[in-house]
């Protein structure tokens, strides 16, 4: 009777494939799990079409013209003069505060859609068809009447900046020490300078600045020509 002789010497092989498989699995489940934390975890930009229309005597109206809705907490509205009313124009670029954005309310009322004391929202979302509104004096970066003169002049006075202009363009705004812009004899350097900037500025009709809408993350969802109207 012939004896049958046990041998170990296909299990070693057998464990090693199998622990190899079993590795590669884990492997492959961690980083598909981290690969799906990451793809989560990106924002897409929203895409949207958002034109303005501005006039000096009027201000400034914003309408969502189609796209995706867009979350006013998570958006900004910033302004920047063209390169046609300056080789500095870059460095006027300015956000516009929420407090300073109206909408009209089912009433009919135009109302901010931010309260700037409690952060509270009284709009959430810009959506297709909706319409912003900035009111004329929200808009201003230069004196225009004779009262506003009188606390330019005032201002200059106390060697203080005047900071009552510039909410949609605060970076242009008459500085203390500008002169007289309705008398060009009188008008300083400096006030020559900030001028050329300024959307209030009668000799700006008909040139253009750009209205730029990014998200919270810094990217530009939309940025549009303004033309300046009288």
């Amino acid at each position: 009777m012939k004896s049958i002789k046990l041998s170990n010497e296909a299990v070693s092989p057998v464990v090693g494939v199998m622990l190899m498989l079993v590795i590669t699995i884990i492997i492959a489940a961690v980083v598909s799990g981290f690969a799906g934390s990451m793809t989560s975890s990106i924002k897409i930009t929203p895409q949207a079409t958002i034109t303005a229309e501005y006039s000096q005597a009027n201000g400034m109206m914003i309408t969502h013209a189609g796209g995706d809705a867009l979350p006013l907490s998570e958006i900004k509205f910033s302004t920047m003069p063209s390169e046609i009313m300056g080789a500095d124009y870059e460095n006027f670029f300015y956000e516009i505060g929420m407090e300073a954005i109206n909408y009209s309310a089912s009433s009919g009322v135009s109302t901010a859609i931010m309260d700037n004391a409690t952060g509270y929202y009284y709009k959430s979302g810009f959506m297709p068809g909706d319409v912003l509104t900035i009111s004329q004096d929200m808009c201003k970066d230069r004196p225009v009447t004779s009262a506003e003169y009188e606390a330019l002049a005032a201002a200059n006075d106390k060697a203080h900046k005047y900071t009552n202009y510039g909410v949609v363009n605060t970076n242009a705004a008459v500085f203390w020490g500008a002169g007289d812009l309705r008398d060009p004899s009188l008008t300083t350097e400096k006030g020559r300078y900030f001028s050329a900037y300024q959307f209030m500025n009668p000799e700006n009709i008909g040139k253009y600045f750009y209205l730029i809408v990014s998200d919270d993350a810094g990217n530009t969802i939309s940025k549009q020509k303004v033309t300046i109207r009288g």
